[in-house]
């Protein structure tokens, strides 16, 4: 894959949840005296959901991040 479709992957992942959340506050679903710190656990927790990786797939990933200090 080419960097320009790994970079453009990563963009529209980021702008998925940013907009879904940012949504959530709009929509007053997220308590006003939240301040970063539940707000970067709450980004966290939505990334977590769209994990997808098991198996083998799972195992490979881990390990390049262990090698490659990601």
């Amino acid at each position: 894959m080419s960097k320009e479709d790994q970079i453009k992957i990563v963009k529209d992942l980021c702008d998925h949840l940013a907009f879904e959340i940012m949504a959530q506050i709009v929509n007053g679903k997220i308590p006003p005296e939240w301040d970063g710190l539940e707000l970067r656990q709450l980004v966290s927790d939505h990334a977590d959901n769209e994990t997808r990786l098991r198996g083998k797939r799972l195992a490979e990933y881990e390990n390049t991040v262990l090698v490659e200090n990601l």
